[in-house]
């Protein structure tokens, strides 16, 4: 059974809030099917160079080549080519298993009869699709967006009423429900300098339960993400300098095991970098309120000379990351 969506909470998917379901017709089923076609079909090419990446590793690693007459040096290269075939074999193997779980969602959803309703304008669309980007830029602003997904999958469907493929599937997102006082709060903003009321007004207000439940959850993505690559380059390149004795000049193709330590490197600073903006959740979190700010039109006033505010934007007061823009989350909170 479907779990229910938890109280105080809406799903959004790339920056559209979802407006109900509607059964499926017998175009929309037989769409399915052959989605599940082609994915059993990219399936099975993925999971044949996995295996037989993971073939010739094996093979390799039946090799003693310390034995052969080429001496030390090819032993070494071995050891590498050994390792990028490995690293192959996983990646191959890796996506193959994503296809299979998609495939099996697939199937959730040809059993399900279920498609999902997003609606929002064009410019507040959040999403690094390239698919959807290009259909995005001949929208003008202003432009109502309807989009069709399908529940299990996750798979685009329609925009606009208009069939649309999208390779991959698209995540929504359980973001907390903007609360009520948050509108009453906004309306008792002051202004950031009396001597000067034609720039920004601010205000505060208490995060609520979910929205702390929401920032707790993120704080731990942020660090989960990048840190299984972290992990696993990490303990490759420190198990290639252990069995060559600690004698890096020992390493040969050096250039590989450099390139080797650049990526890992390159991993190890995204996660640090992550674990800092946990850290500054985890501070936002601690303060437990969330910072209001209105900026004054410049173009229009009142008739009796006062400035005429637009709309609300909400900030995490140690982050300094936007929370919610006019009500709206921020796009970030949307994507899943």
């Amino acid at each position: 059974m479907k779990a229910r969506q938890p109280p105080d909470t809406e799903k959004w998917c790339i920056g559209l809030r979802h407006n109900g379901q509607r059964p499926q017709s017998t175009e929309d089923h037989d769409y399915l099917i052959a989605r599940k076609k082609q994915e059993m079909h990219r399936f099975q090419t993925y999971l044949m160079l996995g295996l037989a990446f993971a073939v010739l590793w094996l093979a390799e690693s039946l090799i003693d080549p310390s034995e052969s007459a080429r001496g030390r040096p090819f032993s070494q290269l071995f050891f590498f080519i050994s390792s990028f075939l490995f690293l192959f074999s996983f990646i191959t193997l890796r996506s193959a298993r994503k296809l299979l779980l998609n495939i099996r969602r697939i199937q959730g959803d040809i059993r399900g009869g279920i498609l999902e309703i997003y609606e929002g304008m064009a410019e507040d669309l959040s999403v690094s699709n390239r698919a959807i980007l290009e259909w995005v830029k001949l929208l003008p602003a202003g432009t109502p967006v309807v989009m069709e997904r399908f529940r299990e999958s996750g798979l685009v469907y329609r925009m606009n009423g208009t069939l649309f493929y999208c390779p991959v599937p698209l995540p929504c997102a359980q973001v907390a429900r903007t609360p009520d006082y948050a509108a009453i709060a906004a309306e008792w903003v002051e202004p950031l300098a009396h001597e000067r009321k034609d720039l920004a007004y601010i205000n505060q207000r208490a995060m609520s339960q979910m929205e702390r439940t929401e920032l707790t959850r993120w704080s731990m993505q942020l660090i989960l993400r990048p840190l299984i690559m972290s992990l696993v380059l990490d303990f490759w390149a420190a198990f290639i300098y252990w069995a060559h004795g600690g004698h890096v000049e020992k390493i040969d193709p050096f250039i590989l095991y450099l390139a080797l330590l650049l990526l890992a490197g390159w991993w190890s600073a995204t996660l640090f970098q992550r674990i800092s903006a946990a850290w500054r959740f985890y501070e936002d979190l601690r303060v437990g309120q969330v910072m209001i700010a209105r900026m004054a039109d410049p173009e229009h006033t009142s008739s009796d000379g006062t400035p005429i505010l637009l709309a609300p934007q909400e900030f995490l007061p140690i982050s300094r990351v936007l929370w919610t823009k006019n009500g709206h989350p921020a796009p970030w909170r949307t994507l899943g």
